[in-house]
């Protein structure tokens, strides 16, 4: 569910509960994840978790199953 307001260019849109809980679900936060490194990337573990806001495990979870995916690749620095 999303909630819009207002109308034309004045027009905000924000999540309702039903959005807040599928952006928690893990798979939902993990093409959000992959958005994010593919649009701003290449980032940083540090940067990831600084823009996320999920604890590092969650993260290091994900993260791994991208690697798998073969959707984003790791690089050491």
């Amino acid at each position: 569910m999303i909630k819009r307001e207002g109308n034309g260019i004045a027009t905000t849109y924000t999540p309702g509960s039903l959005a807040d809980e599928k952006l928690r679900s893990s798979s939902q936060f993990s093409e959000l994840l992959w958005l994010l490194i593919y649009r701003d990337g290449p980032l940083t573990r540090s940067d990831i978790i600084q823009r996320s806001h999920r604890s590092t495990e969650e993260l290091d979870d994900l993260l791994r199953s991208l690697v798998v995916q073969g959707r984003v690749t790791r690089q050491e620095v």
